[in-house]
């Protein structure tokens, strides 16, 4: 059989068939022939689990999309639920002195974020977050809550901060924090915590001069 393992002869695997056929008894051609025909099965083997596998993973793709557009549907009708709550909820509310009804939407509002990582917040997000802690801010301090309200006013002036960072020349933005930063140097102001009130109100003339500079014909 003369089997030839160089590259420039046979190569290995006819070198290895020769030595089989000769060995085994059998005609080379017949060990060629179920070679090839074990290498076809191979390779369709191989083709087919590779078929399979993208089948698999654009199975997982979409189930991954749909997951996805399902988590910002929801995510979307939540902040929609929260800005009812905020807005058109606590304008019925807060005429008819519903203080424990609002009390307790300020506290679902604060529960619903507590659940989502801080890092995962947008904009939107973080600002119905200072919205909700101004509101508890306000409610404590109609019912004498003074240490309670500077809790919250903090919160939500370290809340409303983080968005002024984000964009500091928006007026909107920088006006709902300048009400924060003036009520929590008000409640500080009235539990005599004259400094941390001081350092407070100068804060706010800062922003207001700001907000001038901004939008001089805005009265608010």
């Amino acid at each position: 059989m003369a089997a030839d393992l160089r590259v420039g002869g046979d190569g290995r695997r006819l070198a290895r068939l020769k030595l089989a056929a000769g060995l085994l008894g059998v005609g080379l051609d017949l060990l060629v022939q179920r070679d090839a025909r074990r290498r076809t099965r191979l390779m369709m083997a191989i083709t087919a689990a590779a078929v399979s596998l993208s089948v698999a993973f654009g199975g997982l793709a979409l189930a991954a999309i749909d997951a996805r557009r399902l988590a910002q549907r929801q995510a979307a009708e939540s902040e929609d639920l929260v800005a009812f709550m905020l807005g058109d909820l606590r304008g019925k509310l807060e005429p008819v002195g519903r203080l424990d009804v609002l009390d307790g939407v300020g506290r679902k509002v604060l529960d619903h974020y507590a659940r989502i990582d801080d890092d995962r917040l947008d904009d939107p997000a973080l600002a119905q977050q200072a919205k909700a802690l101004t509101l508890l801010g306000s409610i404590r301090v109609k019912r004498a809550d003074l240490p309670g309200a500077e809790q919250a006013f903090a919160s939500a002036a370290a809340t409303s901060a983080r968005l002024v960072a984000r964009a500091p020349h928006d007026g909107t933005r920088l006006f709902d924090h300048a009400q924060n930063v003036y009520w929590l140097a008000f409640v500080q102001w009235k539990l005599d915590h004259v400094a941390a009130a001081e350092r407070g109100f100068a804060e706010y003339a800062r922003l207001a001069d700001m907000l001038v500079q901004i939008d001089p014909k805005r009265a608010d």
